[in-house]
């Protein structure tokens, strides 16, 4: 075989693992960021095979960085998404990299195998694990869910004998399950919002859930849930002074309207009172009833619209007032008019050519600055948050790192880390106990609700409450945690302060 037929071969192996690996990049599939990395990357490694000029080494310097991300996200991928993954791609990922080994030592050819081809399948199957059994529920994690003392469904999305007459291997398509749930302040019911992904394909057996639209109620004395609207919802806010709720969602059937936010009756949550429509999807927004403000952000990360709360008319009209971010969560002090956006997204959505770790923000009027910038912290290029939370009293923010596995402790006032702890890969969901002083942590794919010190990092308690968790609260006596999964709204008590 001549050398530019092995030339070819050599870069066309390692073509399809680039591709494999930047896989990732699909989570937008209107920018064309796989094929435009993927020839890039492939591009830097012709280079360094063919230039013989001092190029040669800055090509295979940029390569290497590359595999070295692709590393990362084989390892971090595996830890999350490990357990969503067929057999077969256990085994064929430590083959393949014995092959990448054997054949960079001696091939009789000069065929070699990339690390990329070795990895890229192995990610591949991970995301595609994410996909599958989002919305799906497995036997095994059921019965791990009610073997825990203190730990009870209070809003299953399955019937009550399931984990008692199915297998450990079974796994039910649920279809719609909780993102985020509010209590009622008498007790006895919850309002949640769900999601739903109608274009997935899913292996198990049919469960057909109890939530039938996006915004539900539910009530603890076994009456059927009440449901409406479509789509996925999100935020809930409630506004105690003339007893609404406030809840926005998205993914809308409606042409050139793809979010909304209803305002709804507290007392009858299936009462809409106003709604608004948007072109962009909404998923968090905060609302402040001192100036009665509803601040709307957007999945597009397009901008904040600020809209009357009364009557969800625009306060502003004209564009959207300039906030590049798309928080997983919102937290706000209305006493205070300030709050955080969960959101960093490192070189994807810079702020004024700055990376961060999270967003500090003023309601009304609306302002914000930047948590840890990368002008102080380089390492905000590479941080990807979803999840927050703040103790207004000590001015302490507490920002999990989904991506580096650390919970940041930041001073809100300078933007300054005070701590960085590692605590895990995956964190999504956090919330603050100002009466017992620690932090609990949603491993959102793992599954595990998780108490820690925020200074030390050291683990006080740790339970399961499904897959897929998304949101944590503390329920209103403020003796249990309130978890939404993929198994519906779990309950965990906890230890006196």
């Amino acid at each position: 075989m001549n050398r530019r037929a092995i030339l070819a071969i050599n870069l066309a192996l390692f073509f399809v693992g680039a591709g494999l690996c930047f896989s990732f990049t699909l989570t937008d599939p209107r920018r064309p960021y796989l094929i435009v990395l993927t020839l890039a990357v492939t591009g830097l490694q012709a280079l360094s095979v063919l230039v013989r000029s001092r190029w040669r080494w800055a090509a295979r310097a940029a390569v290497g960085l590359v595999t070295a991300l692709w590393i990362y996200e084989a390892i971090t991928f595996g830890l999350v998404l490990g357990w969503t993954t067929p057999l077969w791609i256990r085994l064929a990922t430590p083959a393949l990299l014995a092959l990448v080994v054997v054949t960079a030592a001696r091939s009789p050819y000069g065929v070699r195998v990339p690390l990329a081809l070795a990895l890229g399948p192995w990610i591949v199957l991970c995301l595609l694990g994410w996909r599958r059994h989002d919305g799906m529920l497995r036997c095994a994690d059921l019965r791990r869910l009610g073997a825990q003392a203190g730990v009870s469904v209070v809003l299953p999305t399955f019937p009550a004998d399931l984990p008692g007459r199915c297998a450990d291997g079974d796994a039910f398509v649920i279809g719609r399950y909780p993102r985020h749930v509010w209590e009622a302040p008498e007790g006895g019911r919850f309002l949640v919002t769900t999601q739903f992904y109608r274009d997935f394909t899913h292996d198990g057996t049919p469960l057909p859930s109890p939530l039938t639209g996006s915004i539900c109620e539910v009530r603890r004395d076994g009456a059927p849930p009440r449901c409406f609207g479509e789509g996925t919802a999100q935020a809930i806010r409630e506004s105690e002074g003339d007893g609404r709720l406030y809840v926005a969602a998205y993914q809308q059937g409606r042409a050139g309207e793809r979010g909304v936010i209803y305002a709804l009756s507290r007392d009858d949550p299936m009462r809409v009172l106003a709604e608004r429509r948007f072109h962009d999807d909404t998923g968090e927004f905060y609302f402040d009833a001192a100036a009665g403000t509803i601040g709307v952000l957007f999945d597009q990360a397009s901008g904040l619209v600020p809209v009357r709360a009364s009557d969800l008319t625009d306060l502003a009209p004209g564009a959207p007032l300039p906030a590049r971010f798309n928080p997983g969560d919102i937290r706000y002090d209305g006493a205070r008019g300030e709050g955080l956006f969960c959101f960093a997204a490192g070189p994807l959505f810079p702020e004024g050519g700055r990376a961060f770790a999270s967003v500090a923000f003023g309601g009304a009027p609306y302002r914000h600055r930047l948590l840890a910038p990368s002008s102080s912290y380089p390492s905000s290029w590479v941080t990807f948050t979803w999840g927050c939370d703040w103790d207004p009293a000590t001015r302490r923010a507490f920002v999990a790192s989904a991506n580096l596995g650390w919970l940041g402790v930041v001073d809100v006032d300078s933007g300054r880390y005070l701590a960085r702890p590692f605590v895990g890969i995956g964190v999504r969901a956090v919330t603050w106990d100002p009466r017992r002083r620690v932090v609990y942590l949603g491993d959102f794919l793992r599954g595990e609700v998780f108490a820690v010190d925020p200074q030390s990092g050291r683990e006080t308690g740790r339970w399961f409450a499904g897959r897929f968790v998304r949101q944590i609260v503390l329920a209103r006596d403020g003796r249990g945690l309130l978890v939404t999964s993929t198994a519906g709204v779990v309950r965990i008590e906890l230890p006196a302060p």
